[in-house]
């Protein structure tokens, strides 16, 4: 068999005109040029240099004139797997975007350091994994038979009850539990796993319950928001031909695995889960992808359903998961929420307010002071309140009231003070805003506050009108000019 002579490379550039395979011609004594590789290509012209990913070799040209020279290889590490590709390509080309976007979410920067590094494990065999041994990991709470069903290739969206279980020295949840269980089973049948979540929170739990269930060495972190070594160091130990877990956020979808046996995402209807960068493909949209392509299960967890999720079980691309209630151990019983009758807690805002309404209720006493209040539209009383006497301390049932706690003995109200105070009752009630001084339907001036009083107190008409109140010409101290410029008063001097 001939030694291929061409390379097609994908371009790391933006320019969606250069979205496609590019055909290079591997210089004779160049070696190294696999496919996955990184190279330096030309571009144009011999003196601007791109680098790109080799996706494969052909001995086939399909670009009619002469073609350019590979420049050099970056890398001897197959960083671009060929499922890796086939996922870029079909999801670029869903979205309608560049398959190097999409390549840039999965492929971190090259980090030289820990690349040598696995390189020279692997060449010395280090990097093998020891084999797991042991039974099939029983998954809590759900049927053997559903779960077996579920893990030869089944898509299911699973439904997991709400609550938390003890791993190890910590609590996660249940839906943790549940996935850690469904993973641990899948590594030891001998195929690798995915799990993606929101948020770091949601990782912590996965972990802290795969620890108790797996060897540290068999979960991979592939998360965006770890440093460019560790993102790197990840994507090559889930290169390897041992069965690992990965987990991460929503880039973790892309994570390379050449036998996927399990892919499962936790709560999709978690806006952490788009990608806002283009092409701005959701997680949902590329496992969904990506199953069709690799095989394996597919699992969208959660303890709600979303309407998309909802959609494909309607049309039959997804089946039904639901706890079992058979299960005898009490702790994986489906959760049946008990509702309570409606209580306040000690201290909150509801509580207090519910211990000032009975305070309203009992300032309305047989023993308080109370004017006439005429409502807007109705007839004025026919006559001034008379003076008003307030009760003596010990002779008052609400004798704690703020208002009563002054009165050591009978004190008389006069009938202008009765008067203003039912007035002013009566506008806060009325007024839009209640504790706001407005100076609104000619309400009176500072300077003329006196007069008004005194004019309030004189006239006859005691009304809740605002419309009915005397209105000022100008500021004025005097008695005399304030009762004629009453709206009800006939005394002219």
């Amino acid at each position: 068999m001939s030694t291929p002579t061409i390379a097609r490379v994908v371009l790391d550039t933006p320019l969606p005109q250069l979205d496609r395979l590019l055909d290079y011609r591997i210089p004779e004594g160049m070696e190294g040029v696999v496919p996955g590789v990184r190279v330096m290509a030309p571009l144009r012209s011999a003196n601007r240099m791109t680098q790109g990913f080799v996706v494969e070799l052909t001995d086939e040209q399909e670009h009619p004139g002469p073609l350019s020279d590979l420049d050099s290889v970056v890398s001897a590490a197959e960083v671009l797997r060929p499922e890796v590709w086939r996922l870029a390509r079909a999801v670029a080309d869903r979205a309608a975007g560049s398959a190097i976007d999409v390549l840039r979410l999965a492929i971190p920067k090259r980090q030289v350091r820990v690349e040598k590094s696995w390189l020279t494990a692997r060449a010395s065999g280090t990097a093998a994994l020891a084999p797991l041994a042991g039974e099939p990991v029983a998954v809590a709470g759900y049927r053997e038979s559903d779960v077996t069903a579920l893990l030869s290739g089944g898509r299911v969206a699973l439904s997991v009850d709400p609550g938390v279980v003890a791993a190890g020295e910590s609590w996660v949840g249940r839906w943790a539990m549940t996935l850690a269980q469904l993973a641990a089973r899948t590594v030891i049948a001998g195929a690798s796993a995915i799990l993606v979540v929101p948020d770091h929170r949601d990782a912590h739990q996965l972990e802290a319950a795969l620890g108790t269930l797996l060897p540290a060495e068999r979960l991979v972190r592939f998360d965006s928001a770890q440093p460019d070594a560790d993102r790197y160091r990840g994507m090559l130990r889930a290169m390897g031909d041992d069965p690992v877990v990965v987990l991460g956020n929503r880039s973790a979808v892309y994570a390379p695995a050449a036998k996927l046996g399990l892919l499962a995402v936790w709560n999709d209807g978690d806006p952490l889960l788009s990608e806002p960068l283009t092409p701005y493909v959701h997680a949902r949209d590329a496992a969904l992808v990506r199953q069709e392509q690799q095989g394996g299960a597919l699992v969208f967890a959660g303890h709600t359903r979303t309407t998309d999720v909802q959609r494909l079980v309607e049309v039959g691309w997804l089946t039904e998961l639901a706890p079992s209630a058979r299960v005898a151990s009490r702790s994986c019983r489906p959760h049946a929420p008990r509702v309570l009758p409606p209580t306040t807690t000690p201290g909150s805002r509801a509580s207090r307010g519910a211990r000032r309404r009975p305070r309203r209720r009992r300032d309305r006493c047989s023993c308080r002071s109370r004017a006439p209040v005429t409502r807007p539209g109705s007839a004025a009383p026919s006559a001034a309140p008379r003076p008003v006497v307030a009760p003596a301390r010990d002779r008052c049932s609400c004798s704690a009231h703020p208002r009563h706690r002054r009165a050591s003995g009978a004190v008389a109200r006069s009938a202008p003070s009765a008067a203003r105070n039912a007035a002013r009752r009566a506008s806060r009630a009325w007024a839009p805003a209640p504790r706001a001084r407005q100076r609104s339907w000619g309400a009176p001036s500072r300077a003329s506050a006196s007069s008004s009083r005194m004019a309030s107190a004189a006239c006859s008409r005691s009304t809740n009108d605002p419309r009915s109140w005397w209105r000022p010409a100008g500021p004025s101290r005097s008695r005399r000019a304030a009762i004629a410029r009453c709206c009800c008063s006939t005394a002219s001097g």
